[in-house]
């Protein structure tokens, strides 16, 4: 941070007094694009868990809106994208696993007469199965 950082600014950081003061200088706009380079590198550094990836970055980046970067905020952005990563192969797992789809409303006038009849037996048997329990 420090080798990206105006001079003035990285001296103003590293002498400051207190913690407050030191967080005034940080806080500058014009050091805004330092300080979230900064805070990403650190938490990606500290995340051995996390490989980065543009569909993950850009996940996290829209998770923060425009908000500082925190480790807190990135921890969070991170457990929801790996929630969506989760959810997402879940669905593609299931998709795989699921046979032809049942013919909908648009569909059902271009089954013929034995497709219709078979339908129909398997909703009536359905319909019977659910009534006994």
């Amino acid at each position: 941070m420090l080798l990206r950082a105006p001079e003035d600014a990285a001296e103003a950081f590293l002498s400051a007094p207190t913690l407050a003061d030191a967080l005034d200088e940080i806080a500058d706009p014009a050091l805004a694009k330092v300080v979230d380079e900064a805070v990403w590198f650190c938490w990606q550094q500290g995340r051995p868990n996390y490989s980065p990836a543009p569909e993950r970055r850009k996940f996290m980046r829209d998770y923060i809106a425009g908000r500082i970067p925190t480790v807190r905020l990135l921890d969070e952005a991170w457990a929801a994208c790996q929630a969506d990563e989760k959810d997402a192969m879940r669905a593609s797992v299931l998709g795989q696993v699921q046979g032809d789809p049942e013919p909908d409303a648009l569909n059902l006038d271009s089954l013929n007469d034995d497709e219709v009849d078979r339908l129909y037996h398997g909703t009536m048997r359905k319909i019977a199965n659910d009534s006994r329990r």
